[in-house]
């Protein structure tokens, strides 16, 4: 929010390193404005083995980034599993964010309100900002969890921390966030939550700041909340301190921890992930998609419904999700439920939607619209320099400027053609 009125500088501290920076607002429900911090690598180099096992299940992971939350300032903290978006929700792979302060819609909750409901979605991280930087990346590393991809369950975790309502850094789990990135996979990730609110009596609180030896009635961490009659007494000084301003300096100098040029494989991959409104109104519809029907019947008059019905469903029931984005990909529809839609549909290589995205082609010649940037992008692979296999043998290696030339005799030809279907031509073996 331009107009909106921010506070001092604040960093998530990491061995009293800032990670991350952020401007606060003076409203507690707009976003911040995020810029990255100054780099974590030498403080996980030995420990880098141990977390980087095969995952062994939960308690086993926990176990394993004691280390890590021993990095931290003291806090109560609390430790999810998610699987998080390797984008920032902003129009920018994880990696290739800005360096300078940057509004950033996942630090704040999403408001959803609309003909069909009113909803509110925060406190679950989604987005992963980068800590590490773009110097101390590794192709070879890359590809190490590409191989490890193809057993899912035994894949190692990233390791996050929330830094407010769905927006979160990562701390460990760089690479395997470029490796998901390629397959368009969500991270594995253990997430590390603190106290995000606790509920003071008037008299708990002087000048703003929380008594030493307050005793809130409930603390909530990570969108839980819990009743503080629970805790120890040395879990409420924790909380207490959660509260107290940092006196020490945080530097304000220019950072550069993203400074890479990327390819399109990892540049353009956001567009493969919910931006934070769609997953706003994804979250928003999975408690009502028992209404999916009713909304079919006027797709113009329930929109984000319907965008949010096709998101939740790719989880839950893939086959009914592609059949509803099918139909509003093809049917008149806004933009929002379109480009829902298209990103979708992306994740499917069958000859209905292949020909579809070549309609699009064909039909769109606008390359700054988002739905042209993913029909383009469909036929490349998430490979630095060459396209991966859609259909066994449907195309042999090439560079992207070969794509390019075959993409554009594909829609040459079409014009050419007088019949309106198609399909998909064979580029031999």
């Amino acid at each position: 929010m331009s107009g909106e009125t921010y506070e001092n500088d604040q960093a998530i501290m990491l061995n009293d390193v800032p990670i991350i920076r952020s401007q606060r607002p003076v409203y507690p429900t707009c976003e911040r404005m995020l810029a990255t911090g100054y780099g974590v690598e030498r403080d996980f180099r030995r420990i880098a083995d141990r977390i980087n096992e095969p995952y062994q299940g939960f308690d086993d992971a926990v176990g394993r980034i004691v280390p890590v939350l021993g990095l931290l300032a003291d806090g109560l903290y609390a430790v999810a599993e998610a699987e998080l978006y390797p984008t920032d929700g902003n129009g920018h792979f994880f990696w290739d964010v800005p360096n300078e302060f940057t509004f950033q819609p996942a630090t704040a909750p999403v408001w959803i309100c609309n003909d069909d409901y009113s909803d509110l979605v925060g406190e679950m991280p989604a987005y992963v900002y980068p800590s590490q930087s773009t110097d101390r990346f590794d192709a070879a590393q890359v590809a190490h969890y590409q191989e490890m991809l193809a057993d899912p369950p035994t894949f190692p975790r990233a390791i996050a921390y929330g830094v407010r309502d769905l927006a979160a850094v990562l701390l460990d789990g760089h690479h395997k966030a470029a490796a998901c990135t390629l397959a368009r996979k969500n991270v594995p990730t253990l997430v590390i939550m603190d106290v995000t609110w606790a509920s003071y009596e008037t008299s708990d609180v002087v000048r703003g700041k929380v008594r030493p030896d307050a005793h809130p009635s409930s603390v909530t961490i990570g969108g839980f909340t819990i009743d503080a009659a629970t805790l120890s007494p040395s879990q409420i000084e924790l909380v207490n301190r959660r509260w107290q301003v940092y006196d020490g300096e945080i530097p304000t100098s220019q950072t550069h921890l993203t400074d890479r040029t990327w390819p399109k494989a990892y540049s353009l991959s956001w567009t493969a992930y919910p931006e934070v409104y769609q997953f706003g109104v994804m979250v928003a519809a999975r408690d009502r998609l028992d209404r999916v029907d009713d909304w079919l019947r006027e797709p113009s008059k329930h929109e984000e419904a319907l965008a949010g019905a096709i998101l939740a469903l790719m989880k839950t029931d893939p086959a009914r999700g592609r059949d509803i984005a099918l139909r509003a990909a093809r049917d008149p529809a806004g933009p929002f439920l379109r480009l829902t839609a298209f990103q979708a549909l992306d994740a499917y290589h069958d000859d209905e939607v292949d020909q579809l995205f070549i309609d699009e082609l064909v039909a769109n010649d606008d390359r700054s619209d988002p739905v042209r940037q993913i029909a383009d992008r469909h036929w490349v692979g998430m490979n630095d320099t060459t396209p991966a296999p859609r259909h066994p043998g449907l195309f042999p290696p090439l560079v992207d400027d070969e794509i390019a030339e075959i993409l554009d005799s594909i829609v040459a030809d079409r014009h050419a053609q007088s019949t309106s279907s198609r399909t998909i031509p064979d580029f031999g073996e």
